[in-house]
């Protein structure tokens, strides 16, 4: 596994987006067109969410079985903005960095994501995206 020192830059991957790439995405826009469809795609769900909650909120919504992967903050030492949780999640899938697309609705995991030389793409949720989250994700 890379570092996010040395990890390679985002590749051309972004013409392969299964949506219209834009910097702020609303939720129902990435659970049907990321999750609920069949792209192929290894999705991780990496999450600052204990792993007890976070497996109790995707089994009542019943979408557990789209993850391949799931890491949660007890699964690393260092939480967001520190980019260890979507480098591990990486590493469970068995790809690079650089191949990944982190889809994100907090400033920390925006910086997470880009420190790990990852693509990011803001969607809101609680809070809009600001400065700090329009510097760091993908803008189309």
């Amino acid at each position: 596994m890379c570092d996010a020192a040395s990890c390679p830059e985002p590749s051309g991957m972004m013409r392969r987006l299964p949506f219209p790439p834009a910097a702020s995405l609303t939720a129902t826009d990435v659970a049907h067109n990321v999750i609920r469809k069949n792209n192929n795609f290894k999705i991780a769900l990496a999450t600052s969410a204990a792993k007890e909650r976070a497996l109790k909120q995707l089994k009542q919504a019943d979408i557990e079985k789209f993850f391949d992967v799931i890491i949660s903050r007890d699964d690393v030492k260092e939480t967001k903005p520190n980019p260890e949780i979507f480098l591990k999640a990486a590493e469970k899938l068995n790809v690079l960095p650089s191949e990944c697309i982190v889809i994100e609705d907090s400033s920390a995991g925006i910086r997470a994501a880009f420190n790990a030389r990852m693509i990011a793409i803001h969607v809101v949720d609680l809070k809009e995206a600001d400065e700090d989250i329009l510097n760091h994700c993908y803008n189309s």
